[in-house]
């Protein structure tokens, strides 16, 4: 028998994105850049006392961001010379998210129209009425009590409808986090009741397709909300927090979920900051 020793990684191995991260950290460290302790996949640079170029990777899909054009063309040159690279120009559409300037306005928008639309029309629902709400408040959802009550998954896709959910509330539409939250706790077995309720979340996107986050229209100071309800979850009684952080106006950091243990009380924080560094 005989062996082969790999001298470069191939592209549909195993260790292959491992490599390929390897590889692009080291040429971006060498150029200056940071990898961020929040985000391994973010690289900051910064070039001046007002001037920092944050890179975001995806795979091998680069998004470059900085407060001036001349160190987005530098750090571009750079990559161009080690790598084989396409400059796309300005980004439009980001890991499915449509990216919208206003520069007159001095704001920017981030929406999923497209997938909002795709996901009604999969399921028929693109000439729906549009309800106000994702969710009734007054609904509480338990599990199927007979096996009559039982959602056949075969037919009605619950799990792959709540997932393309779950994407749209953690990228742009916080508004139905809690909502998608909800249901996503009953994915192992979904009851018609689940499906009616994720679908009345369909019903609330064909009105506001278009909505999404606007960055720039507000405040540039940092500000956070929190609450939580007092033992919402009807089976184990449980509360459920929520918060959101905003910053110039728009939301970028949100999250809605169960406590972990049973409160005997609720509490509201309240935090804002005039500095957006802070």
């Amino acid at each position: 028998d005989s062996a082969c020793h790999l001298q470069k990684a191939l592209y549909g191995l195993k260790q292959a994105p491992r490599a390929w991260h390897k590889r692009l950290k080291e040429e971006l460290e060498s150029m200056g850049f940071q990898a961020s302790q929040a985000d391994a996949s973010l690289f900051i640079l910064r070039t001046g006392e007002h001037c920092t170029v944050w890179l975001l990777v995806y795979v091998d899909d680069l998004l470059i961001a900085a407060s001036e054009l001349e160190p987005i063309m530098m750090v571009k040159a750079k990559l161009q010379s080690v790598f084989d690279v396409h400059d796309l120009g300005d980004a439009h559409f980001f890991l499915g998210m449509e990216i919208v300037r206003d520069r007159a306005a001095r704001s920017l928008k981030l929406s999923q129209a497209r997938l909002a639309k795709e996901l009604l029309l999969k399921h028929g629902l693109h000439d729906a009425k549009a309800t106000h709400v994702p969710m009734s408040p007054g609904l509480r959802l338990v599990k199927p009590a007979c096996a009559d009550e039982r959602l056949d998954v075969s037919l009605h896709p619950y799990s792959e409808l709540v997932g393309s959910l779950l994407y749209l509330s953690v990228c742009t539409r916080p508004e139905i986090a809690y909502a998608v939250g909800a249901l996503a706790r009953f994915a192992a077995c979904p009851s018609t009741a689940h499906w009616k309720a994720a679908k009345g979340i369909l019903r609330y996107l064909a009105g506001t397709a278009s909505l999404g986050l606007v960055f720039g229209a507000g405040s540039s100071g940092l500000q956070g909300f929190c609450d939580a309800d007092f033992a919402g979850d009807v089976e184990t009684r449980r509360s459920t927090t929520g918060f959101v952080f905003l910053l110039h106006g728009g939301a970028i950091s949100w999250s809605s979920r169960l406590q972990r243990t049973v409160a005997t009380s609720t509490a509201c924080l309240l935090y804002t900051s005039d500095a957006a560094d802070e």
